[in-house]
């Protein structure tokens, strides 16, 4: 805590940052997926259609997924079931 705040300090309104990552687009789509999927609503079906397109890899992980009631897909979004939430992290893992 006291070298961030010294080095917050030094640079007014620029926190300190030690590295940062660059992600491909596949990959930031996976951190998308991820991340949503953790939210109790889940990810918009629009953010889905716009970036996972038909007959990939990933479309067809959901599709399976929702098959076997880990995922449930609503009129507007695509979430973990209650059985999905005991397993997310392999649910997810299937996705990335």
């Amino acid at each position: 805590l006291t070298s961030y705040l010294t080095a917050h300090r030094d640079t007014p309104g620029i926190p300190p940052t030690e590295d940062h990552e660059r992600l491909a687009p596949p990959q930031r789509i996976g951190e998308q997926l991820m991340l949503g999927l953790r939210l109790s609503d889940g990810i918009t079906l629009d953010w889905i259609h716009a970036n996972i397109p038909p007959h990939t890899p990933r479309h067809t992980a959901i599709e399976e997924l929702i098959h076997i009631n880990m995922l449930e897909r609503t009129p507007t979004h695509l979430k973990l079931t209650r059985q999905g939430l005991f397993v997310a992290d392999s649910v997810i893992a299937k996705l990335l």
